[in-house]
């Protein structure tokens, strides 16, 4: 057991209170060019944490572990409910973060890679060709963090699962949490090439830790050495057991000697961990002994090894010093000739820069060991001295693994934030390998047009896409992208934004974002931060900061409400945001607390109304457990009747009112006890309610009172972001780690039989859509004949005839006064020639 001194805790409550002022100036990008920015990814991170383990500082042991057994439990009651499926619809070229890949080294085509939250992926390809297909487990897992082919027998593959960047418990009360990305169980086995998987190190009750890298001794396929959160274990009998032979917190990589394979160097350590450094053992892990000789004094980040393949002897190292701006300033490539006792700086060239605690490594060429690769923010190629780097493009930025060709030494892998690049000259030219990867993670806030034909989401560090129609989406936005709009009554109006409440505007249609409308700025704002669209008056938006701003002109303008006071008392910010929709004056709106100084009371996460366009904000959180509203959905017709949905573990996860929040009742039945993020209403059935958490989508057809399965051609788990019902009756999932799924809805209460109109035949949106009095519809048809277009109301019932009898070919239009009707959904149905078309109107007084 080391002995190095232990960071004490004030030392690290003095650290962290800087980092957290820092976080909180009010530009969280800093405009100094000589000075990185803050970490967007250290922001998401934290806040992904935050929202499961409120109220506590770290997520419990085994909460995905007994989700995962009720959605299998619910799936097990659920089945034979319909053929339906869900459907994944890409993007097929936009990747998410990858963190590990392997490649295998008899048959080098077939290359593995490990994403972030949408688990294990495989080409048999080389990448290309769309070729890649995701590796079903059967044990849930999003983050693949680590794998490892056996050299001897490339059949059997290792799998670890979890990422995590800071260990265990900060400072004392609720305000700080570590940065991860998602849930851990440990180490997975397959023997039959990913056919089949067995536990290995079981941590499916421990998913708070994480695996951070595996490495084989090159002399035994039995032999495996993993550096996790909790230390450097090693089994030496294929996995069957696990020894704990390094008890220092936040292993992060492990390096054996293939002359000698009891000769071992492990580094751990990440945002100042205690016994943070370098350790060496020449027993094969019975002792060990910390290296300090030739190496920095302090870093605050993470430290990855590269060994020279043909001087044993030789090890690189990349060690990070960077997570905020007023932090390290350099990025420490060492290098060590005597297996590890003592090291010399190469260059201080800062690669990594703020994400030094997240995404860089050094890998050196296995067979041309003059060359490295140094993956930071950006890539960079040197020679074997440190020297000469030199940037490689294009590449996504903030990167995290390498892998190396067995035969060829100019072909090179290359993992990060936009998913896996390949080089096939030695770093000369770069292609991606994205295509076919549905590993996209999408934050909450997607958009889809009224009529079904385009859709907007937000993803981590690879802004918003647009998707229209096909598999690949286009990027219309930078940044992270964090929430969308679309005009529900012109679908060329639309809305982006980045992280901070960035926020633009569209009128092609989302194509392009020039207008910048964001809101004025107040004391805080969400990394993620919410706005919305008022349905029944689509000039009227509606933006959170801890100030909530309106605007009447799309974004022109904006006003606060609140009489510019904060609207939580405590100055906590918005983290969902929902407008009725069939009053623009009736807002519902969820805050919760973000880091600040630990000795500041935040205040409770808390859930306000207004009924009067933002005069005055009501506090209606009374009856709600104390963890995040992470989602909001009111009633396609009824305002007073609103659904949220709870973050963290431990509670209740849903909650319905039906008197404006006055009253709440528990919902949850039984569903996963898992952070809970998407709500959504079938608005031609409200009784239908869809909510979906970190394991999975589920559905009540009855308001609650029953509950079942909703998942059928989901992964095994998967972290549902968002739900969006969609004008073409489909239901949207977003995920963040696994793209976007499309599921058909049940039929329009109108009609039993579904659209099944020629080409030529064609039913338009009302315009406008919602509407007040009047409104007008349009119909195609490719030959004469006779026609019936009619309005049906929510409940079946023809309310409208608005056209009936024989019509030429061509267009027509319609209009329908409403007038004597009460607001609510409508239906306007069109059978022409044995072919039917419906679409979804909305009538607001």
């Amino acid at each position: 057991m080391p002995n190095a001194p232990r960071i004490t805790l004030a030392v690290l409550i003095v650290a962290l209170l800087a980092a957290a002022l820092w976080l909180l100036r009010p530009d969280s990008e800093e405009k100094d060019p000589a000075r990185p920015p803050v970490s967007g990814a250290y922001e998401a991170l934290v806040m992904w944490t935050m929202q499961r383990a409120y109220p506590g500082t770290e997520l419990p042991s085994e909460g995905v572990a007994e989700a995962l057994a009720v959605r299998r439990a619910l799936e097990a009651e659920s089945r034979g409910g319909g053929d339906e499926v869900w459907e994944s619809i890409g993007p097929d070229n936009v990747g998410g973060r990858t963190l590990a890949l392997a490649i295998n080294p008899e048959r080098p085509e077939s290359v593995w890679a490990g994403s972030a939250g949408g688990g294990l992926w495989r080409s048999y390809t080389g990448g290309t060709g769309a070729a890649w297909e995701r590796v079903p487990t059967g044990f849930g897992v999003t983050a693949a963090s680590a794998v490892v082919i056996a050299p001897g027998d490339t059949s059997t593959v290792y799998l670890g699962t979890g990422e995590v960047y800071r260990y265990g418990e900060s400072t004392g009360g609720v305000v700080y949490r570590p940065t991860r990305g998602s849930y851990g169980m440990g180490i997975l086995k397959s023997t039959d090439g990913g056919a089949t998987w067995a536990t290995s190190l079981d941590w499916s009750r421990n998913q708070e830790r994480g695996v951070q890298m595996l490495r084989f001794d090159p002399t035994d396929d039995a032999t495996l050495w993993a550096a996790t959160t909790e230390g450097i274990y090693v089994t030496r009998d294929a996995g069957a057991t696990w020894t704990l032979s390094l008890d220092v917190v936040m292993g992060t990589d492990v390096t054996v000697n293939p002359a000698n394979p009891d000769d071992v160097l492990a580094v751990c350590g990440n945002q100042e961990s205690p016994d943070y450094g370098f350790y060496r053992t020449t027993d094969g892990g019975e002792t060990w002994a910390q290296v300090t000789d030739g190496l920095p004094t302090s870093y605050i980040g993470k430290v990855l090894l590269s060994r020279h393949p043909t001087e044993a002897e030789t090890i690189y190292a990349s060690i990070g010093d960077g997570i905020f701006s007023s932090g390290g300033t350099q990025t420490y490539l060492v290098r060590t000739t005597d297996g590890g006792d003592s090291w010399e700086t190469l260059s201080t060239f800062d690669y990594a820069r703020f994400q030094g605690w997240f995404a860089h490594y050094v890998g050196v060429n296995p067979l041309d060991p003059d060359v490295l690769y140094l993956g930071g923010v950006n890539m960079y190629r040197s020679n074997g001295e440190g020297q000469n780097i030199t940037q490689l493009n294009p590449i996504h930025a903030d990167n995290h693994a390498v892998a190396f060709h067995p035969t060829d030494p100019d072909i090179v892998y290359l993992a990060g934030d936009g998913g896996v690049y390949r080089t096939t000259d030695g770093g000369d030219t770069i292609e991606n390998l994205e295509f076919g990867m549905r590993t996209a993670q999408f934050y909450n806030g997607t958009s889809v047009s009224a009529d079904g034909a385009y859709m907007l989401g937000g993803l981590q560090d690879n802004g918003t896409v647009r998707m229209e129609e096909g598999e690949a989406w286009d990027h219309v936005f930078g940044g992270d992208g964090t929430w969308t709009a679309i005009d529900p009554s012109d679908p060329d109006i639309a809305y982006a934004s980045s992280q901070g409440l960035n926020l633009r505007r569209s009128s092609d249609g989302g194509f392009s974002f020039t207008a910048g409308i964001a809101p004025p700025f107040s004391d805080e704002t969400a990394f993620i931060a919410p706005y919305a669209v008022a349905p029944s008056a689509p000039s009227t938006l509606y933006a959170g900061r801890s100030i909530v701003y309106k605007s009447t002109n799309r974004g022109t303008n904006w006003t606060a409400t609140n009489g510019g006071a904060n609207v939580d008392p405590n100055g906590n910010p918005p983290l969902a945001l929902a407008v009725s929709p069939v009053d623009e004056d009736v807002v519902y709106v969820a805050t919760a607390p973000l880091l600040r100084d630990p000795v500041d009371n935040p205040g409770p996460p808390r859930l306000f109304v207004t009924r009067d366009g933002g005069d005055a904000w009501t506090d209606i959180t009374l009856g709600l457990p104390d963890r995040f509203v992470v989602d909001i959905a009111v009633h396609p017709t009824d305002d007073a009747t609103v659904w949220v949905t709870m973050g963290g573990f431990g509670t209740p996860h849903v909650f319905k009112t039906e008197d404006s929040g006055a009253t709440w009742t528990d919902v949850t039945g039984p569903l996963p006890d898992a952070p809970t993020n998407a709500v959504a209403f079938d608005p031609l059935a409200p009784d239908t309610v869809f909510v979906g958490n970190d394991v999975g989508v589920f559905v009540t057809r009855d308001a609650g009172a029953t509950w079942e399965a909703f998942s059928d051609g989901l992964p095994e788990a998967v972290l549902v972001m968002d739900l969006v019902a969609a004008g073409d009756r489909t239901l949207r999932v977003a995920t963040h780690g696994n793209g976007v799924y499309r599921r058909p809805l049940v039929l329009n209460p109108v009609a039993a039989e579904s659209d099944t109109a020629p080409t030529g035949f064609r039913l338009s949106q009302n315009a406008p859509n919602p509407f007040r009095d009047r409104t007008t519809l349009g119909f195609e048809l490719d030959r004469p004949g006779d026609v019936r277009l009619e309005v049906f109301d929510a409940a079946g019932r023809r309310v409208a005839t608005l056209a009936e009898g024989r019509r030429a070919a061509g267009s027509h239009t319609v209009a329908w006064d409403a007038d004597g009707l009460a607001s609510g959904v409508y239906f306007a149905r069109l059978s022409a020639g044995g072919s039917v078309a419906t679409r979804q109107m909305t009538l607001v007084r």
